[in-house]
């Protein structure tokens, strides 16, 4: 008796993967820069420094007067951190006041951290129980609540006046939304983002502290077109295009008569002048204050004209 297998043979090699699978067309992959952004953020660096260099005066003036002892402040070298970097970096900052960016293009939060002296200093500052000159005190733990809150309010005048010295001016807005002990905690930071930090030190009469500004890649995004150099027109096009409209001056010198100062001084209404040239004489004609031309005084329907008789070399 003859028995029909169960399985067919094509259904048998397709079960034990012996037949190699239809080819599918290929998906289209779209190659993803993974270092762009970092090289934006390279390219907006030199006009980040120049705004730091100028929070670094606008600090020394506002902490000489916060801590009520003369301060000078140095902006450091500024660096281009990973999240985990900027942990490693922060990590023993006893207060990281987050700043929310509002006003300007510039949407997130940045980060000013304090060292563990300048920490102290400010808290004793408010409580009116400054630090005496050549005191090596330092705050050794996490502000409490209420210091965080103390901190906030004293920090203030420090972010308003680094927020007007930064570059690009007006593009932030700054203003402070919280003190907190993690950067875990401060909205915008997470391990895998690119951080532009700017430290800064401080010498406070003998002792230093230091402090530090934090911007994530995603706050200074929409400044982007800020650093994209603009296309070059193809074939000049552009060039083409717009220079029909430029503007220029053209001036056409009829004489000149040199007077001592005697003989200035003595000029009046009603004096006549003798220029260095005659009715027939050439006249220089000048474009955009370089000469160009050589002409000769003529009457145009009653108006006095130049007409050009040569080029100039």
């Amino acid at each position: 008796m003859s028995t029909e297998p169960i399985l067919t043979r094509d259904e048998i090699e397709a079960i034990l993967e012996l037949r190699a699978p239809a080819a599918s067309a290929a998906p289209t992959v779209r190659p993803v820069d993974l270092l762009a952004a970092d090289r934006f953020l390279e390219d907006l660096l030199p006009l980040l420094e120049v705004g730091f260099a100028r929070a670094a005066a606008a600090a020394t003036r506002v902490l000489t007067t916060l801590l009520g002892v003369p301060a000078e402040v140095t902006a450091e070298a500024t660096e281009i951190l990973t999240g985990r970097g900027l942990y490693d970096v922060l990590g023993a900052a006893p207060a990281l006041l987050s700043l929310r960016a509002g006003r300007g293009p510039a949407r997130g939060y940045a980060v000013l951290a304090t060292d563990a002296l300048l920490t102290y200093l400010l808290v004793e500052r408010v409580f009116g129980n400054a630090a005496p000159a050549g005191s090596a005190a330092v705050l050794d733990r996490r502000p409490t609540r209420l210091e965080c809150r103390m901190l906030e309010r004293n920090l203030a005048p420090l972010v308003e006046a680094i927020d007007v010295a930064l570059e690009p001016r007006g593009a932030y807005g700054f203003r402070p939304s919280s003190v907190e002990t993690s950067l875990e905690v401060v909205p915008g930071f997470p391990l895998d983002v690119t951080v532009v930090h700017a430290p800064f030190s401080v010498a406070l009469d003998g002792r230093f502290a230091s402090f530090s500004l934090a911007f994530p890649a995603p706050l200074l995004e929409p400044l982007r077109e800020r650093v994209r150099p603009e296309p070059e027109p193809a074939n000049g096009g552009r060039i083409a295009e717009v220079l029909p409209a430029v503007p220029g001056t053209v001036v056409a010198e009829l004489g000149a008569v040199h007077l001592t100062v005697a003989a200035l001084a003595g000029l009046h209404p009603g004096q006549v002048l003798r220029l260095d040239r005659g009715p027939g004489d050439e006249v220089a004609v000048y474009v955009e204050g370089r000469p160009k031309f050589a002409g000769i005084a003529v009457s145009d329907d009653g108006t006095l004209a130049v007409e050009i008789t040569r080029s100039e070399p």
